[in-house]
């Protein structure tokens, strides 16, 4: 009589979600402003850290803009639905869905992996003078934006 040995092996998954694919954000121009704040943060806009929470924010012109930072849906839970730098009334539509683990692990939050946002301001929409500046951010389901802090800068 012949045996016959079989392995068994366990079956394998993998237990982690996909990242998501960077995507660019909506249009947040015609959305309706959200009374409610949410958590962001615009990291850099050019060479200035943190430029919303300075007073005194110069750029040098004849360089595109490159902003970055992280945004998220607090009422929701999750990530937002994309992020929308706003110079002069202007949306610039960010790309958004960039891997952000350090917000994630700040708010314990899991679904806040992929939060983080980047993009470019092109160099011709910055003619010299002083220019306004804020944050959208696009609610999870793209039914409403919360606007952040107004800023402003300069450039020369």
């Amino acid at each position: 009589m012949a045996t016959a040995s079989c392995i068994s092996r366990p079956k394998t998954e993998n237990t982690e979600a996909p990242a998501p694919v960077l995507r660019i954000s909506p249009d947040s121009s015609s959305l309706p402003r959200l009374s409610t704040p949410t958590e962001y943060n615009l990291e850099t806009l050019g060479e200035v850290v943190e430029p919303i929470s300075k007073s005194d924010v110069r750029l040098s012109s004849g360089k595109d803009l490159t902003a970055t930072g992280w945004a998220v849906d607090v009422v929701a839970g999750s990530p937002a639905a994309g992020v929308n730098i706003v110079i002069d009334g202007k949306h610039y539509q960010m790309s958004y869905g960039a891997s952000r683990m350090d917000v994630s692990k700040h708010f314990n939050v899991e679904a806040f992996n992929y939060s983080g946002f980047s993009g470019s301001i092109p160099s011709a929409a910055l003619t010299p003078g002083k220019h306004s500046l804020s944050v959208q951010v696009i609610n999870r389901n793209g039914t409403g934006a919360y606007e952040g802090k107004q800023g402003s800068f300069e450039v020369k």
